[in-house]
């Protein structure tokens, strides 16, 4: 049985609910569908910057207590779906890397040394990853009132 493959590209979409996300869809749309479907989606904060004096983009996860890596968005929800720059498609690539990778570490199953930390019955917390959390990545922007 030959496995049908499906094109992707880059693409920002604007939701009816205002969220702004930047994720990979289809290049072939099925037409009959009520919905979107998009692969990685991150959502695009806008955020104050005090030290610098303006606002900067923010990257996260659009869906973040999730592993699936497709997501289906109604279309009665779709405002616009337009293309992105190539320098924001980076942007966009490195911070798909980081996340993936904060998830591996995310999902880990505790060693022994952080169980017997956790003095409760919650769920113990990971307190030995070896690497920091990284900041979401930022675009500067200019601050406008």
């Amino acid at each position: 049985m030959k496995e049908e493959t499906i094109e992707l590209d880059f693409r920002f979409v604007k939701l009816t609910n205002g969220d702004d996300i930047l994720c990979e869809v289809p290049l072939v749309e099925i037409e009959e569908s009520e919905m979107l479907i998009v692969r990685y989606p991150l959502k695009i904060s806008t955020v104050y910057d005090p030290s610098l004096d303006e606002a900067v983009y923010v990257f996260t996860p659009w869906v973040p207590f999730t592993s699936q890596q497709l997501i289906a968005i109604n279309k009665i929800c779709v405002v616009t779906v337009t293309s992105i720059v190539e320098d924001v498609r980076d942007i966009y690539l490195q911070k798909i890397k980081i996340f993936q990778k904060q998830k591996l570490q995310q999902i880990r199953v505790p060693s022994a040394k952080s169980k017997a930390k956790s003095k409760s019955n919650d769920i113990p917390i990971e307190n030995d990853v070896e690497n920091d959390v990284e900041v979401p990545f930022t675009i500067k922007k200019p601050f406008v009132n």
